[in-house]
Order: C-alpha cells, then sequence, then structure tokens
C-alpha cells in the first residue's frame, strides 16, 4: 500500500511595512481563493487582511520578535503551500543584491 501524501493547506502573507495596503488589496481581490487556506501572517499584517477581508489569519509575532522565523519554520518542516511576500522596491532590492555583491 501507498503512503497516504497529504499536501500543505497553509498560505503565509508576508509583507514589508511600505507594503502592507498592497497586499491587502491583495487579499481582498483573492480572497474567495485565500478563504480556502489556512493563512498564517505576522500580527499586523493578519490584523489588516482580518479587518479588510474577514478571513481569518494565525497570527505569528511581528517580524521583529521572530514572526518570520515563526513563518520560515513552518516552511521549513513542509506545512506551507505557498508564501505571498510583498517585499520593498525592485530598485531597493537591486541596491540590496549590488552592496552584498560588492561586499563579497
Amino acid at each position: 500500500m501507498l503512503p497516504l501524501l497529504i499536501m500543505a493547506n497553509t498560505i503565509a502573507l508576508i509583507t514589508h511595512d511600505s507594503r502592507k495596503e498592497d497586499i491587502v488589496q491583495f487579499a481582498l481581490a483573492h480572497a474567495s481563493i485565500l478563504s480556502r487556506y489556512h493563512l498564517i501572517a505576522s500580527v499586523k499584517t493578519s490584523a489588516q487582511i482580518q479587518a479588510a477581508t474577514e478571513l481569518p489569519v494565525e497570527q505569528k509575532l511581528t517580524g521583529s520578535r521572530g514572526g518570520v522565523v515563526q513563518i520560515a519554520a513552518e516552511v521549513a518542516s513542509g506545512n506551507v503551500l505557498a508564501v505571498i511576500f510583498f517585499s520593498r522596491s525592485a530598485d531597493w532590492l537591486r541596491t540590496k543584491f549590488r552592496c552584498l555583491v560588492a561586499s563579497l
């Protein structure tokens, strides 16, 4: 008999503080799809998404207090199907990447 494989049903929602409104708008636009999944996010992100959409979102700690680490642990454990991440602007990321490469 083959082992039963259970696919994760959790989606993690992560955003930089400057993009909170963007992830809320994303959640509003895709609420009917997101409602099929167990959602996790940091305290601020989850509160804003819940207020706007009434979707249940499990609250993890704030990012600065380990929320991202909590979410990463869920991902590493295979409990997360997808991570939706709204980062700072692409220009910011390119600058950070250039700084990283320059320091190597």
